[in-house]
């Protein structure tokens, strides 16, 4: 019988200070406006059973890349939610009402988190 190198109860005590934050996931909109036309891509709706999921944004990383009319910030960070979900690039994640674009989803070697390389985009 093979044990768990990470004991359960850890990510409850981790859920205090380490995951300190909260993540929200969204996927587009499916819905139909009045004249049945899918909604703007920028409409974006909760995923269920994603909503405030104990998280921790890790520092920034990136640059600026300049074209010749407009400066344009990419930003990359880390963030890893406490439990396991299948999120796709698809997905967006919110973390204190900043959204980031999911550009990789996977799991840590135990089976306990996931972790999220994400970007934000400023124009």
């Amino acid at each position: 019988m093979s044990s768990r190198l990470v004991h359960t109860r850890m990510l409850t005590n981790l859920q205090r200070d380490f995951f300190a934050q909260r993540c929200t996931i969204q996927a587009p909109s499916e819905e139909l406006d009045a004249l049945n036309q899918p909604n703007p891509e920028d409409a974006w709706t909760d995923v269920a059973g994603m909503r405030a999921i104990p998280c921790h944004l890790a520092p920034a990383t990136g640059g600026k890349r300049k074209t010749a009319d407009m400066t344009v910030l990419i930003a990359s960070h880390v963030i890893l939610l406490a439990g396991v979900y299948a999120i796709t690039t698809k997905m967006r994640a919110v973390v204190d009402g900043t959204a980031y674009d999911v550009l990789l989803a996977g799991y840590d070697s135990t089976g306990c988190m996931t972790r999220l390389s994400v970007r934000i985009v400023e124009w």
